[in-house]
């Protein structure tokens, strides 16, 4: 599976990519504004994206590439729990939003 991170600080995308690794995942990093480009660059099966660095930019950014049909259909955002507003919003952009702990704590599912 190929997996795409994006927006992800260092310590949240080493974490993901050496549980990624483990699983014999190949892993692609993107930043919001590389968004398009990656997805249309390799065959992408899962889009990662932190929300709260991300911020809206992203979530904007999913909402076109869902339009163009550039989008997988497995895409995950991690949020800060003080921010349900950004999740909803992720939601109704195609993207499930799941708390930053419980997106570490499932991990290995999410990746599966």
């Amino acid at each position: 599976m190929r997996l795409l991170v994006v927006d992800a600080d260092l310590l949240a995308l080493e974490r993901i990519r050496s549980q990624a690794e483990k699983s014999g995942h190949e892993v692609r990093i993107a930043t919001t504004a590389r968004l398009a480009a990656a997805l249309t660059a390799d065959q992408i099966d899962l889009v990662v994206i932190d929300l709260d660095r991300g911020g809206e930019d992203v979530i904007d950014a999913l909402v076109e590439a869902r339009a163009a049909g550039e989008m997988p259909d497995r895409v995950v955002g991690f949020y800060s729990h003080v921010a349900p507003e950004r999740a909803e919003r992720a939601e109704g952009a195609g993207c499930k939003a799941v708390p930053r702990g419980r997106f570490y704590r499932t991990l290995d599912e999410l990746l599966g």
